[in-house]
């Protein structure tokens, strides 16, 4: 396996979305390299692995390696307004589904969707 600097990278940037309070703001922090010899294994069972180096914090499961990120304000490269919809499932039943289906493309619409803080699972199913 070749190394970044193989590839003559010098520099690699993380691009993450974050959510606030009526805004979406994009980051933009350094990606940096796994320091390999300052690993420490923080949590470890059958499925996952969670382990620090010197810089950040990470996970492994399902062959895949999960970064942890603790953002701060310098790093915000673009901050975008956005308007929360306060009752979404009021939105999604007030849409007008048969607007955006060709005719006979499909009978029904199903989408299953659940609410993380007022802890609802609703099922929505539309006949189009």
């Amino acid at each position: 396996m070749k190394s970044i600097n193989e590839f003559g990278i010098e520099k690699s940037i993380y691009h993450l979305v974050v959510r606030s309070h009526q805004k979406m703001n994009i980051i933009e922090t350094e990606n940096e390299i796994i320091d390999i010899n300052s690993i420490e294994i923080v949590k470890r069972n059958n499925k996952t692995c969670q382990f620090r180096d010197k810089n950040n914090s990470y996970s492994y499961s399902k062959s895949t390696i999960f970064r942890s990120f603790v953002t701060t304000e310098n790093e915000i490269a673009e901050e975008i307004p956005i308007n929360f919809i306060l009752d979404s499932f009021k939105f999604i039943e007030s849409i007008d589904y048969k607007k955006y289906i060709e005719p006979n493309q499909c009978n029904e619409i199903i989408l299953p969707l659940y609410s993380e803080e007022r802890k609802i699972k609703k099922i929505f199913r539309v006949q189009v």
